[in-house]
């Protein structure tokens, strides 16, 4: 998979205006994504209420490293 290519459209479809009712919905499932392929790189987050911007900033930079594609690529 292209994780450049979906992290892109994800974070260019939460900047559109009509969805920023969806409070970075597309970032959060970066975010959960990254929580299941390698759960070591993001810690700890309780509940949605918990999601930092560090934890959306940081999430959309595991999915482009090639650790991420390999682990990735390795459960599927």
């Amino acid at each position: 998979m292209v994780f450049s290519d979906i992290a892109g459209e994800m974070k260019r479809l939460d900047e559109l205006e009509e969805n920023t009712d969806l409070n970075n919905l597309g970032r959060k499932i970066i975010v959960v994504t990254c929580m299941i392929v390698c759960p070591e790189t993001i810690g700890q987050i309780d509940s949605t209420e918990s999601f930092t911007q560090e934890h959306l900033n940081l999430a959309s930079e595991i999915v482009l490293t090639p650790r991420f594609n390999d682990m990735f690529r390795n459960m599927c």
